[in-house]
């Protein structure tokens, strides 16, 4: 008899803790975790909600493309970021960056959100890509909140490739770090 309690109280105990440690990876995934996606549909999506978002039309004639849609989880909060990064030819390259100019206002104030927030540069380098946030600054108004929102757009002349990254979190007031850490950290960005 002591022995068929002990084993129950064994089997007890073992199955208590594999719940326990099930539940605490599932909890730290879904509190603190990473989504990541390359359904293309996600994006599609959100341009209906945002038009400042370039749609497929306004793609040209690319020869590669690659999604990317990363969602971080922080307790209650959570930040989506959708990358597009395209690839063309010399010549559909050349005619899609120069459309940039007139299709974005392209912001070229230093910004800040905060008194706490130092000011960063609305252009910056990364890798081969040269960066302009977008989309903010529409005929002297403010489009969208920085930085809850932000679109960047990137070019890279080296592989005649252009990358769209749409940033939204309506809870964030700050961005400590640099715009490329942020890149990497919060939107998933690989070089």
């Amino acid at each position: 008899m002591k022995k068929t309690v002990i084993k129950t109280v064994i089997i007890i105990s073992v199955a208590l803790i594999l719940a326990l440690v099930i539940a605490a990876v599932w909890l730290n995934h879904y509190l603190f975790g990473t989504v990541v996606s390359h359904n293309y549909n996600r994006y599609e999506k959100i341009t209906e909600e945002y038009d400042c978002l370039p749609t497929e039309l306004q793609f040209g004639e690319y020869k590669d493309r690659d999604f990317k849609y990363f969602q971080r989880n922080m307790i209650i909060f959570e930040s989506h970021a959708y990358t597009v990064r395209l690839s063309y030819d010399g010549e559909e390259y050349a005619k899609q960056k120069s459309e940039l100019d007139t299709e974005f206002s392209f912001c070229t104030q230093k910004l800040s959100a905060d008194i706490e927030e130092p000011f960063k540069e609305p252009e910056f380098d990364m890798g081969d890509f040269h960066f302009r946030i977008a989309g903010i600054w529409e005929e002297g108004s403010i489009l969208y909140e920085y930085p809850k929102i932000i679109l960047f757009i990137g070019t890279n002349d080296t592989d005649n490739e252009i990358a769209y990254i749409f940033f939204e979190d309506l809870d964030q007031d700050l961005i400590y770090g640099s715009f490329e850490d942020f890149l990497r950290d919060d939107c998933g960005w690989k070089d």
